[in-house]
């Protein structure tokens, strides 16, 4: 994108502070039923930890983040490990381990991170505004030929909302290439946006889709369209 983003950065707690507050919730979403199956010398409380952090750290691959506490040997005993795993074993445990204990780890973070937003002072300054947007994932066309359609490449799209106050993405939906963005709004029930502030990019730019929303009582922010008389 050429325009430029201008972000609000929180002061962000100790990694000691972040490590107490989050290890009970690791710990409860480790003893899932089933967590440890097939994988007995690597267990949930390290797993849990190790995609905990690679969110955190947002990145850019499971790789970069296992590299990354193979350089800091301090997180393993902590996880009561003797020391780190390869990345074949990370890439099969992700794969082979029930995905309950995960799913619970996320539900418990989200709701404690609510609770903490609702004291934010600069939560409640940008409350009932939200980011509208959708981002393209490409598919190997060979290996996911359902996904094919028409002139479109291979892929599926992620309409996904974010709360700009707390920075949490919602009301996700996947469809195929095909659903473009102005049709995905077109669909979408604005019931639940009334009183909201929708920031929108020129691919959800329709008058029809703007007067849709002025009807619902939803205001938008969105770049001018070149042949747009106002």
């Amino acid at each position: 994108r050429k325009e430029p983003v201008v972000m609000v950065t929180r002061s962000q707690p100790s990694t000691a502070a972040v490590r107490r507050r989050l290890a009970p919730l690791v710990d409860a979403a480790a003893a899932t039923p089933d967590a440890d199956r097939y994988r007995k010398h690597f267990g949930a409380v390290a797993h849990l930890w190790i995609l905990l952090l690679h969110t955190l750290w947002a990145s850019p691959s499971l790789r970069r983040t296992h590299a990354r506490l193979g350089a800091s040997p301090h997180w393993w005993p902590r996880w009561r490990m003797a020391g780190p795993i390869s990345f074949s074993q990370l890439a099969r445990s992700s794969t082979s381990r029930p995905s309950d204990c995960l799913e619970a780890l996320f539900a418990a973070v989200l709701a404690a991170t609510r609770r903490q937003l609702q004291h934010d002072a600069e939560t409640h300054l940008v409350q009932r505004v939200a980011a509208l947007d959708s981002t393209f994932v490409r598919l190997s066309a060979k290996l996911c030929p359902w996904r094919m359609h028409g002139r479109f490449a291979a892929g599926i799209r992620l309409q996904s909302l974010l709360e700009l106050g707390a920075e949490i993405p919602e009301r996700m939906r996947l469809s195929g290439a095909e659903l473009n963005d102005r049709r995905a709004l077109a669909e979408r029930d604005l019931t639940a946006w009334q009183g909201w502030t929708l920031l929108l990019d020129l691919g959800y730019y329709a008058h029809r889709q703007l007067a849709r929303l002025r009807a619902a009582e939803v205001d938008f922010i969105t770049r001018l369209h070149p042949q747009a008389a106002y």
